[in-house]
């Protein structure tokens, strides 16, 4: 996904010139011992503010595509650039830069990189040793890894992740400390917007990737997701109403009973009234990063902050937020996982005593189960629907619900799509 503004007219032929000179001025520039961390910056504060250093902020030959990421020991930092080589030809690459002789080198493509691919979103493993990237065409993948080899790295290979037919990819993936995956993508005619998923590794390979499910998802665009090493929390980005801009960050809590709490906007520390997205927290788990397009830059760059603005929203220890998502109205959440195989499951909230019907058609309109046909009290209700039977396709899940006095007109009734993948 490009998240970008319209670019000023540039003289194309000085880009790749331009990024020369921006290599010299960040080369050039050597830190102290105790101030090599983070590139010198000094440490931010309870308010975001610009990261890097002006010899490294976009400008009109290209501009930050994701967060910096850092290696445990914070001696090396890996990002991926928007490159504007002409009006016709743009690329999305990688790069990275280390601590040498006391100084930091000048960024540089990394030996996993291919340029003939759009590359983006590097993640490292929590050792450091392994690192995670998209390379969007190249053979085999679209999510491949690379394995340390002393100061660089071995051939990429693709992680052997089943992915949906269909899907619309969204901005970013990261990986948990026990190498699973957390993905956002949208499945063409079936989500109609992007969602949040993971694919659980089984110390031998990847499950095909579930959807996290409410209240993570929604009825918006969830997506890029940073999990915490330890799934402890996951911090991503949503436009979901009630924020401060076009999308805002939002972090949720992982819960004792392995549920997730109703995610809190990270407020406006962090959010303004532009687009905020591709979070990241740094190994040493003290600052959190992300890239907006703010007027005092104009363009996409990194930002800062404190991981205090994640740990006041903490819920005190012993409480669980079992109000996942507001039942002061009717509604019906996509199902999850979502494709599934065979079996998925219905949620849906009621905001009054009710008489419900949740009914399953194929594409052509048949009905082909009646799941419920009840009346339920308020709340929040779910019911499983296996699809042993059925043969792989778009299905529809429609509710309909109210008071049985009432008529059709006056009654819920929401329509969903699914889909059975076998």
């Amino acid at each position: 996904m490009m998240m970008m503004k319209s670019i000023s007219p540039i003289k194309y032929h000085f880009v790749f010139p331009a990024i020369l000179w921006t290599l010299f001025l960040i080369s050039s520039h050597t830190f102290s011992q105790d101030t090599l961390a983070y590139l010198g910056q000094p440490p931010p504060g309870n308010t975001a503010v610009l990261f890097p250093p002006d010899s490294l902020l976009s400008n009109s030959a290209w501009f930050w595509h994701g967060p910096p990421v850092f290696s445990p020991d914070l001696y090396e930092m890996h990002w991926n650039e928007y490159v504007i080589y002409s009006p016709s030809f743009v690329r999305v690459e990688n790069f990275t830069m280390r601590v040498e002789n006391g100084h930091w080198s000048s960024p540089q493509r990394p030996a996993f990189a291919d340029t003939n691919y759009h590359e983006k979103n590097p993640f490292l493993s929590t050792d450091g040793n392994t690192i995670y990237f998209i390379s969007e065409g190249r053979p085999g993948g679209y999510i491949f890894k690379a394995v340390r080899t002393g100061n660089s790295w071995s051939i990429a290979i693709p992680l052997s992740i089943s992915l949906p037919a269909g899907r619309v990819w969204g901005g970013q993936f990261s990986v948990a400390a026990d190498k699973s995956v957390f993905l956002d993508f949208d499945i063409a005619n079936v989500n109609n917007s992007f969602d949040i998923f993971v694919a659980k590794w089984d110390n031998s390979q990847y499950a095909p990737p579930q959807t996290i499910g409410p209240p993570i998802n929604t009825d918006y665009n969830d997506y890029m997701p940073f999990i915490d090493p330890d799934w402890d929390y996951m911090v991503f980005s949503s436009n979901r109403p009630g924020g401060y801009g076009g999308a805002d960050l939002y972090v949720s809590f992982m819960q004792s009973d392995s549920s997730w709490t109703d995610p809190v906007n990270l407020g406006p520390q962090v959010n303004a009234a532009q687009f905020e997205g591709w979070p990241y927290v740094s190994p040493d788990k003290k600052y959190l990063f992300f890239v907006s397009h703010r007027p005092e830059t104009g363009r996409y760059n990194p930002y800062w902050i404190s991981i205090s603005v994640i740990e006041n929203l903490r819920p005190p220890l012993g409480i669980n937020n079992q109000n996942h998502l507001s039942t002061k109205r009717f509604t019906l959440h996509q199902n999850y996982p979502n494709p599934f195989n065979p079996i998925t499951t219905i949620q849906f909230n009621l905001p009054k005593n009710s008489q419900v019907t949740l009914k399953i058609f194929n594409i052509r309109g048949e009905k082909v189960a009646t799941l419920l046909s009840a009346f339920l009290p308020a709340g929040s209700h779910s019911i499983e629907w296996d699809a042993s039977n059925m043969a792989s396709g778009v299905y529809l899940y429609r509710l309909q619900a109210g008071n049985p006095l009432q008529s059709h007109a006056q009654s819920y009734v929401e329509t969903r799509k699914m889909m059975l993948i076998k």
